[in-house]
């Protein structure tokens, strides 16, 4: 019996030193990875590598494309935490030393870049006027979501508040091609439409098969609806002009690529949460509010403005360039037309498209400024 025990016994030995290969190989590759991220620089200071900063970038510029398919922002505290810090072990402070390799691949490869949305909430300057409870209760509330957001300063690890710049602290990814070259991609080509079988318009930007074309045909109508009323829109003015365009409070919006069904209630607040509107709060009483009117809320009206999102999305020239290509829609064009005839209906569509450039500017300049590009 007792042969049988030692046999036992030896053979847990043999087997954990069969494994001892593996684990000395996985501190190998652990220990050549840790020293192609460090490199020592000036003053033995250790530094990243070209390689691993393009790593991290790399990490950055996927989070950044995960973030847009959802229309969320992406904060600076995001990116350091999720990538930099917990995923590669570095210190948040080589965020000015990756952001811009990250912006290169971006512009690079996809035609798109991280811009930085301006702070939510253009009712913060309202707050400043006002003093009430309410009021004062709020800016504590954002005081401390602020206090949240601290950061390390970079070089001497002292705390840095996002909101001493002005800064939101809070990116998005807008696109940075050139106006010809997306006109070009909506040419439609019908030889590649007839081979499409009908599943497609021919064009290399097809907004038949793109993904939720119908809703952001939405958004620009609500949009240009703020636009030429002085950018802010009272809420029932908003729900009058949407009625009279045959969408109501129960319409059902055209689904989008996900399957999900809005109602006007329901894509509003998907505006407002992703940034393309803000709903506000002010009180009537103010020397530009409008007469109060019958909405269960007392001495305080609702209203929409543009939110950060649709500012830097789109921009206030750009929305007046759709409405005039909605306004100024002629007949067909002549096939057979003569050079004079052509220049004279080019000239027409000019001048109207200047006379109402014009019109909306004065709308949208009840705030004292002129359109703002994005």
């Amino acid at each position: 019996m007792a042969p049988r025990s030692r046999a036992s016994q030896s053979q847990p030995k043999a087997s954990s030193s069969k494994k001892r290969p593996a684990v000395v190989e996985d501190d190998e590759e652990e220990q050549e990875e840790e020293e192609e991220q460090e490199e020592v620089g000036k003053g033995g200071k250790k530094v990243l590598s070209e390689e691993a900063l393009l790593r991290i970038a790399s990490d950055i510029v996927r989070l950044a494309l995960f973030h847009e398919q959802k229309k969320t922002g992406l904060s600076r505290v995001d990116i350091n935490k999720k990538v930099i810090q917990e995923k590669h072990k570095s210190s948040s402070r080589i965020f000015n030393d990756v952001f811009p390799i990250a912006q290169k691949i971006l512009r690079k490869t996809f035609g798109m870049e991280l811009f930085e949305m301006r702070k939510g909430g253009k009712a913060a300057e309202q707050d400043e006027v006002d003093t009430g409870p309410a009021k004062k209760k709020s800016k504590k509330k954002a005081a401390a979501a602020d206090e949240e957001e601290e950061q390390e300063e970079e070089g001497d690890g002292k705390k840095k508040k996002a909101n001493q710049t002005g800064n939101s602290g809070v990116y998005m990814l807008r696109s940075i091609l050139p106006p010809d070259l997306i006109e070009r991609a909506l040419v439609v080509d019908e030889e590649v439409a007839l081979k499409q079988g009908g599943n497609g318009s021919g064009a290399v930007v097809d907004f038949q098969i793109g993904d939720n074309a119908a809703l952001m045909g939405v958004t620009w109508v609500i949009l240009a609806l703020i636009l030429i009323n002085g950018r802010v829109l009272d809420e029932h003015a908003l729900r009058f002009h949407l009625n009279k365009l045959g969408i109501s409070k129960t319409s059902i919006l055209p689904s989008s690529s996900t399957g999900t069904h809005h109602t006007l209630e329901t894509f509003l607040a998907w505006l407002n949460q992703h940034k393309y509107l803000e709903k506000v709060k002010k009180d009537r009483s103010g020397p530009s509010q409008p007469a109060a009117n019958n909405d269960g809320e007392g001495d305080v009206a609702t209203k929409w403005e543009w939110g950060p999102r649709a500012e830097a999305e789109i921009g206030e020239l750009k929305l007046t360039e759709f409405i005039a290509d909605l306004h100024l829609r002629g007949g067909d064009v002549p096939e057979e037309e003569s050079r004079q005839e052509r220049d004279k209906r080019l000239a027409k569509e000019k001048k109207d498209r200047d006379t109402l450039r014009r019109a909306v500017t004065l709308a949208a300049s009840a705030l004292g400024s002129g359109l703002r590009d994005r």
